[in-house]
């Protein structure tokens, strides 16, 4: 049985743990804060996209769409590996539709852009 120190001790433990997590997402959330703001306010579907921070290889920049318009045309193994590159999840039951939100959501594209 328990005692009621261990019992408050991991209850502390899982606290920081829950803190620790919502503070990582804080922080990824700040590294696109700027991305989204630039992207969300695009007036034309063919303006250039920024992307966010982080380092991409010229290789890895191949696989990104520049412009939403190029997003829209974009084929399952072309998201697939944008996703890779952004960092997201990829999902094989996933619609080519859904796997082009995700990439416009996460780059804060406009909706009627894709």
């Amino acid at each position: 049985m328990r005692t009621v120190f261990e019992i408050e001790h991991a209850s502390r433990f899982d606290l920081i743990e829950n803190l620790q997590a919502q503070i990582r997402e804080l922080q990824e959330f700040n590294i696109l804060l700027p991305t989204k703001l630039y992207n969300s306010r695009l007036e034309l579907a063919t303006q250039q996209l920024h992307f966010p921070p982080v380092p991409i290889s010229p290789g890895e920049r191949q696989h990104l769409p520049n412009t939403a318009k190029k997003l829209r045309k974009f084929d399952v193994r072309e998201c697939d590996a944008a996703c890779g590159v952004l960092g997201l999840p990829i999902r094989a039951d996933d619609t080519v539709v859904e796997k082009r939100r995700s990439i416009a959501e996460h780059l804060g594209i406009p909706s009627d852009f894709w």
